[in-house]
C-alpha cells in the first residue's frame, strides 16, 4: 500500500524573516517602539477632543479622551477678537522674528568679522567675555532683562521683546570661527586697495559667509 506524504505549504519570504531569531528580536523592538510612539501621540490626540470640552470637563478627575459634552466655545473664543486677537498676536511674532533674525544675523557675522580679523586692545578679554556668557542659563537672565527693560520704559511693548535678543554670543563665536577660515590675504590686498574696515565686512566677508548665515 503506498504512503501519501502531505508537506505544508512553505512560508513566504516575508513571514520567513519573522521566524528566526534576529527576526524575533527585530520584531520585538518594533512593539516596544510602536507602544512609545502611542504613549507620545496620546497626550496629542487628548488635547484635540479637550478642545471640544467645557473648562471643567478638561480639570476633571479623572481625565477622561472624549468630553462629557461636546461645545464649540473654545473655538468661538478663539476667533471672537475681543477675546483673542489672533491676527494682532500672529503680527507681533513675524516682526519680533523677522526683526531678531535680521539683525542677529548682522551682529553676529560683524562681531566675528571684528574679533576675527581686527587688532585692538582687549581683544581677546572682551570675546572671552561674551563666550562665557554662553555658560549662563537664560532662565537666570529672565529678572535681571525684565528690570532693565522696565527702567528703560519697554514693558508691554515689542521693543522689550526684540531689544534683548539682537545679539548671540553663539553667533559671534560661529562667526568668528568661521572668518579665521577665510584667507587673511584678501583682507590685506583690500587694506592696500584703499578699502575700509566696513567696505571689507560688506563687499567680502559678507558673501563669503553666506554658508554661515
Amino acid at each position: 500500500m503506498a504512503q501519501v506524504t502531505t508537506l505544508s505549504k512553505p512560508l513566504s519570504p516575508g513571514l520567513r524573516r519573522w521566524t528566526t531569531p534576529d527576526g524575533r528580536i527585530e520584531a520585538l523592538i518594533i512593539l516596544i517602539l510602536l507602544a512609545f510612539s502611542i504613549a507620545m501621540f496620546y497626550p496629542f490626540v487628548w488635547l484635540f477632543f479637550s478642545s471640544f470640552k467645557t473648562g471643567d470637563d478638561i480639570v476633571r478627575i479623572p481625565v477622561t479622551l472624549l468630553p462629557a459634552r461636546w461645545t464649540l466655545s473654545a473655538y468661538a473664543m478663539l476667533f471672537d477678537p475681543e477675546r483673542a486677537n489672533l491676527s494682532q498676536a500672529f503680527w507681533n511674532s513675524f516682526v519680533i522674528t523677522v526683526g531678531t533674525v535680521l539683525t542677529v544675523l548682522f551682529t553676529s557675522s560683524l562681531g566675528g568679522f571684528v574679533f576675527a580679523r581686527l587688532d585692538f586692545p582687549g581683544r581677546k578679554v572682551l570675546f572671552y567675555f561674551i563666550l562665557s556668557t554662553t555658560m549662563v542659563p537664560f532662565l537666570t537672565l529672565l529678572i535681571p532683562l525684565y528690570i532693565v527693560m522696565k527702567q528703560l520704559h519697554l514693558l508691554n511693548s515689542l521693543w522689550g521683546l526684540w531689544v534683548p535678543s539682537i545679539f548671540s554670543s553663539f553667533g559671534i563665536f560661529l562667526s568668528r570661527q568661521f572668518i579665521y577660515g577665510i584667507p587673511g590675504d584678501l583682507y590685506d590686498a583690500a587694506k592696500m586697495d584703499g578699502s575700509t574696515d566696513f567696505g571689507i565686512y560688506r563687499n567680502i566677508i559678507l558673501p563669503l559667509t553666506k554658508p554661515l548665515l
